[in-house]
């Protein structure tokens, strides 16, 4: 199956439309890098996705080291699932 070049070029410009969006919206974040690898994150509350294995648990390990909190997901899903 091949996509036709309309199709193509809808598609692209819906990723770069995104993307320009995403940066624009996040503009006014200050940098991770600003906090470097033995900054305080002391009283942030963080979402770590996929912190059960992986780049997830350990990011969300150095997260808690480094003075952060989260909340353990397995306990906050809906009861209506």
């Amino acid at each position: 199956m091949s996509i036709s070049l309309p199709e193509y070029l809808r598609a692209t410009a819906i990723t770069v439309q995104g993307t320009l969006f995403q940066r624009l919206g996040m503009a006014h974040l200050g940098s991770v890098d600003r906090v470097g690898d033995e900054g305080s994150v002391r009283g942030l509350t963080v979402a770590v996705t996929g912190p059960t294995a992986g780049i997830g648990r350990a990011t969300a390990a150095a997260l808690a080291r480094r003075g952060a909190h989260g909340e353990d997901s397995r306990a906050a899903r809906c009861t209506c699932c």
